[in-house]
């Protein structure tokens, strides 16, 4: 018996991001379970679009007799899922298709179902959403306001530097007025205490950062470096944020050393180049980086195939225009850092000539989490980019399943 599933026929339950159907009668003396096709499209206003796509259906793996599906862990586990499809990305941006058919997969004859459920994970467990309220946006984490921050928990919030409770001077005084100096910076509760950066002498300063404050190259910045040598694991999947300004000069600068060798950041020649696991000075594509303008960049440390190697996902806003988003899939560097030389800005030897404004690092964390500090990392440069964000509409996610399964006659 061929099942055709399509979201319109389906009860979506909203807080679970689950799709229901009832069936007028159970499916009698299942033998055997093949899914042939699976189409699926993610609510319209999704920004940041995942490799592969798991979808799972808990009524219909408990039909099926052997375990079919492990989805395997760094830690020497292995943990049994309901995925009976992945899905990847076709040649259509934002839709998703089953490339073979799965199965068959064996059915207890004496299985009872009447209700199938079916619903949509990205690679690290998160459920895609299957519609956006009126008024909200399958990237908004929600308010963008510092509460939202603190809400996400010392356990993936790591760090956190905002520029308006970071800076302090020689005296652990907070900076507040551009152009003075900036002897230390703290992280910000519930982000990891332990976590403050000590700046060699006379080389930063306060700076305007759109409506936030950052941290710019001062007299002596020659040798401008900043460096916290406490020992804070980190393990993939985890994703670093912030914000920057491009210098007028096309030499090398590095940004940003943290943890360890996980994120290894420079801007040279216009462009945004990375340490990647061969050791080399990588660059984005995805766009050229113009001296003077405002950047946000996002780039997520996570394995996306199960091979144990680091893969980077990007997503850089050039926030004189936050409407255009760009994204680009790299080799990363490594899947944890517990390094002692491991939080910096800058470098001894480079010239700091960049400007920096807010950072955060989480680790863990699903997509509506990493959309929370989006939406707070862009806030905090211009309030009105995130408000003006809440009248966008999204079309719902849509999807097209056809099973088939075999029935004995007794």
């Amino acid at each position: 018996m061929r099942f055709l599933l399509h979201n319109e026929d389906a009860v979506y339950d909203a807080t679970k991001k689950v799709w229901h159907y009832t069936l007028d009668r159970r499916i009698s003396n299942p033998t055997s379970l093949t899914v042939k096709k699976v189409t699926f499209s993610p609510v319209s206003s999704l920004t940041v679009h995942p490799h592969v796509i798991y979808m799972h259906s808990r009524a219909l793996s408990d039909m099926i007799i052997d375990k079919h599906t492990v989805i395997l862990k760094g830690n020497a586990h292995e943990n049994s899922a309901d995925v009976i499809g992945v899905l990847e990305e076709t040649h259509t941006r934002g839709r998703y298709a089953l490339t073979e058919r799965e199965g068959p997969f064996r059915m207890s004859p004496s299985a009872h179902q009447r209700v199938i459920d079916i619903y949509f994970t990205d690679g690290t467990g998160a459920h895609m959403d299957g519609e956006v309220a009126a008024g909200g946006s399958s990237s908004s984490g929600g308010a963008a306001d510092d509460q939202t921050m603190i809400d996400l928990g010392a356990d993936i919030l790591k760090m956190w530097i905002d520029m308006d409770y970071a800076p302090l001077d020689s005296y652990s005084n907070l900076v507040t007025e551009v152009g003075y100096d900036v002897s230390y910076v703290q992280n910000r509760f519930p982000g990891t205490a332990t976590l403050f950066w000590t700046m060699s002498a006379g080389d930063f300063v306060l700076a305007d950062v759109g409506e936030t404050k950052g941290i710019a190259g001062g007299p002596n910045a020659s040798w401008a470096y900043a460096t916290d040598s406490n020992v804070v694991d980190i393990t993939a999947p985890c994703t670093l944020f912030y914000i920057f300004k491009v210098p007028p000069t096309t030499s090398s600068q590095t940004i940003i050393q943290m943890p360890g060798s996980m994120f290894r950041n420079q801007i040279k020649d216009n462009a945004l180049q990375y340490r990647s696991v061969n050791a080399t000075w990588t660059s984005l594509n995805v766009t050229n980086f113009l001296s003077s303008h405002w950047y946000y960049v996002e780039c997520r440390c996570h394995d996306t195939d199960g091979d144990a190697v680091a893969n980077f996902s990007w997503r850089i806003i050039k926030l004189t225009d936050p409407t255009v988003e760009m994204t680009e899939q790299t080799d990363g560097n490594v899947l944890s850092a517990t390094w002692y030389d491991g939080w910096k800005i800058s470098a001894p030897n480079d010239h700091f000539s960049v400007t920096l404004g807010p950072m955060v690092l989480i680790e863990g964390g699903n997509s509506t989490k990493r959309d929370t500090v989006r939406d707070w990392m862009l806030a905090k440069y211009d309030s009105a980019t995130v408000e003006g964000e809440a009248a966008v509409s999204s079309d719902p996610a849509t999807f097209l399943v056809e099973l088939d399964i075999k029935q004995s006659q007794r």
